[in-house]
């Protein structure tokens, strides 16, 4: 999802008449972002994805690493997941954590 499609307006509420019409447990639903939502963050980025997570539907940010995004702004924005592009030529420590603030698991 580029930060156009996020920013459209109802998009939260559409998501959430298509849960209740199809009766799909939010869960099994995920939403992937890319890495220019990274860049673009905006004080209705945030918002948007969390009241996505409140639902309960999945955010994943897609082809993370192909871009100039950081990877400390993963914990700025509410992902469950991370997909790291193939021309990704980013090299992780040993031990990876999440901000102790975090709640993701």
């Amino acid at each position: 999802m580029s930060p156009t499609s996020l920013a459209t307006e109802g998009l939260v509420d559409f998501v959430a008449q298509c849960i209740g019409r199809c009766g799909v447990n939010p869960r099994r639903l995920g939403i992937e972002i890319t890495e220019h939502v990274m860049l673009h963050e905006s004080e209705y980025t945030v918002p948007i994805l969390r009241r996505l997570e409140t639902m309960g539907v999945e955010v994943g940010l897609d082809n993370f690493g192909t871009g100039v995004t950081p990877l400390f702004t993963v914990n700025r924005v509410p992902v469950n997941f991370v997909k790291l592009g193939k021309a990704s030529s980013m090299v992780f420590p040993a031990t990876l954590t999440t901000a102790p603030s975090s709640n993701r698991s």
